[in-house]
C-alpha cells in the first residue's frame, strides 16, 4: 500500500514538525510492507528543515501520485485562518486542496486526522476544505468548535472530535537534553526555578509583547529572586536572532540564558526541564501542559489558542495579547506560578484516539 501525507510541512514550525514527526512513524508502523511518503511540490509541500530533522529521504515521483493509495492530512491548525486576507486565502488553497482533489477526483481514499479549523472568510475555500471533509474515508478534528463551525458550512460526514495529537508526547519519549545547554542551565541556574520566556515572531505583534508581558515579567521578578528565565522562539526565522537580544535586554534579571531554537525535540526536551512557560503560541503551551508546567499563554491569534485551553479547563491561565495588561498578567503570574497543569486523562485518551482510529482505517482499506 502507497500512503501519502500532507500538512502543514513547510517551513520549521515546531508544532507542524512534530506532527509531522509522529504521523510518519505510526504510518510506518502500520504500513511497513508499503510505501509511505511526504507529499512534494516546491513551496507547498514538505520542506528542507522537515527533511533534514525527519532525517527524509524518500523521493517523491509523478508515478508515486499517480499509484497512491491514500492520502493522510496530518494534524495542524490549517483548515481555519488568523485574520481575513485574500492572498493568504489563495495561499492556503494552493497549499492543502489540490492534492485533495485530486485524490478525490481520481477516487483514491483520503483521510483528516485531528485538524483545528474554521473561521475560514474566503468562500471559495470554505466550499473547497468542506468538499474534502465530506469526502473523507475518516475525519477526526481536535475541539467541538471546528466540528460545529464545518457541521454549520454543509459537513454532513461524521466528525469525531478528539483533541490535539501532540499530547501523546510524555517526557519518557525525549531526547536527553543537549549536553551544552544543560550545562549552561547548570551554571546559569543553580537551584532556582526557570520561566520559559517564548518569544513572538511576527512583527507588529513582537511590539505588543514588549510592552506587556515584559514589563508584568520584570514586576514579577522583582518579587521573586528564586526564577531565573529562559528566552527562546519555536521557528527560524531571519529575524530570530535579533529578537532574542532585544528581549534579554529588557529582561531585568541576573539569571538569563538565551535558547537558540534548531530541534524540535530538544526543545520539548528543554520545555521539559522548566517551570513556568510563558507563550503567545499553541503548541509551547500544549508541549508544557502534557509535561505538567505551569503555562501561561498571551496569543494574538486568540481563537486557536482559546478552543485549547477551554478543552483542558484551564481558560483562565488564557487571555488574548492585543486586550490583556500588565496588571492582569502579573496577577496570573502571581496566582499560577506554583499551580502545574494535570491534564485530565479523558483528553490524553483523545489525543491517542486519533492514531487508533487512523490505524484501523488504514486496516480497512488494506482489507
Amino acid at each position: 500500500m502507497k500512503i501519502m501525507l500532507h500538512g502543514a510541512t513547510m517551513g520549521s514550525n515546531f508544532g507542524d514538525y512534530l506532527f509531522a514527526d509522529i504521523f510518519y512513524n505510526e504510518v510506518l508502523e502500520c504500513n511497513r510492507e508499503g510505501r509511505n511518503l511526504f507529499f512534494e511540490c516546491p513551496r507547498f509541500g514538505i520542506g528542507k528543515f522537515f527533511k533534514r530533522e525527519l532525517r527524509y529521504q524518500n523521493k517523491q515521483s509523478f508515478k508515486d501520485l499517480l499509484t497512491a493509495d491514500l492520502l493522510i492530512y496530518i494534524s495542524g491548525g490549517y483548515f481555519g485562518e488568523q485574520k481575513k486576507s485574500f492572498p493568504k486565502s489563495v495561499l492556503r488553497f494552493l497549499k492543502f486542496v489540490p492534492i485533495g482533489l485530486y485524490f478525490i477526483l481520481t477516487k483514491k481514499k483520503l483521510m483528516v486526522i485531528g485538524v483545528g479549523g474554521g473561521p475560514i472568510s474566503n468562500k471559495f475555500l470554505r466550499k473547497m476544505l468542506t468538499f474534502i471533509l465530506n469526502k473523507a474515508k475518516t475525519v477526526t478534528v481536535r475541539d467541538n468548535e471546528t466540528a460545529e463551525y464545518y457541521k454549520k458550512y454543509g459537513v454532513n460526514n461524521q466528525l469525531t472530535v478528539t483533541s490535539d495529537s501532540a499530547q501523546i508526547i510524555t517526557p519518557d519519549v525525549l531526547p536527553v537534553l543537549n549536553k551544552d545547554v544543560e550545562k549552561s542551565i547548570l551554571s546559569t541556574f543553580e537551584n532556582k526555578k526557570i520561566i520559559f520566556l517564548h518569544i513572538n515572531n511576527y512583527g507588529d505583534e513582537f511590539a505588543e509583547y514588549q510592552n506587556t508581558i515584559i514589563k508584568s515579567l520584570n514586576l514579577f521578578l522583582k518579587n521573586h529572586n528564586d526564577y531565573g528565565v529562559i528566552i527562546g522562539a519555536d521557528v527560524l526565522t531571519n529575524e530570530t536572532t535579533e529578537q532574542l537580544k532585544t528581549i534579554k535586554e529588557k529582561v531585568n534579571c541576573d539569571s538569563i540564558y538565551v535558547y537558540n531554537y534548531q530541534s524540535p525535540w530538544q526543545l520539548c526536551s528543554l520545555l521539559n526541564r522548566v517551570d513556568v512557560i510563558l507563550t503567545t503560541k499553541l503548541h509551547v503551551g500544549i508541549l508544557g501542559a502534557s509535561f505538567s508546567k505551569s503555562v501561561l499563554a498571551f496569543p494574538n491569534h486568540y481563537e486557536k489558542v482559546r478552543r485549547y485551553y477551554n478543552q483542558i479547563g484551564e481558560e483562565d491561565r488564557c487571555l488574548k495579547l492585543t486586550e490583556v495588561t500588565e496588571d492582569k498578567i502579573l496577577n496570573l503570574l502571581e496566582n499560577y506560578h506554583n499551580e502545574r497543569i494535570i491534564l485530565p486523562e479523558s483528553i490524553v485518551e483523545k489525543a491517542k484516539s486519533n492514531f487508533e482510529i487512523m490505524r484501523t482505517s488504514i486496516s480497512d482499506i488494506k482489507q
